[in-house]
């Protein structure tokens, strides 16, 4: 059974494919025809998440490349620190 949310995830997205093929009916077949949506979200979630590389310059790209910088660890205390402020 779903939940609450992800019914209402499912009515949004529902909402948005009727706006964004309106005009286009079999656009939106194609979009339903096609069975690649699970992996292409998982691509935007990692393009999405490597986004924060472009605004670093080179030597700091360098770094984190060669290991010397550990973004995982560095964004995990990041987010300890935020939520002990948040409580």
């Amino acid at each position: 059974m779903k939940n609450e949310n992800s019914k209402a995830l499912e009515a949004s997205l529902k909402a948005l494919l009727t706006g964004y093929c309106q005009r286009d009916p079999k656009a939106l077949r194609r979009l339903a025809d096609c069975i690649y949506w699970p992996s292409q979200a998982q691509l935007e979630i990692h393009r999405r998440t490597t986004r924060l590389l472009e605004i670093l310059p080179t030597e700091d790209l360098a770094a984190i490349a060669a290991g010397e910088v550990n973004i995982v660890a560095l964004a995990s205390e990041a987010a300890d620190t935020l939520e002990k402020q948040a409580h």
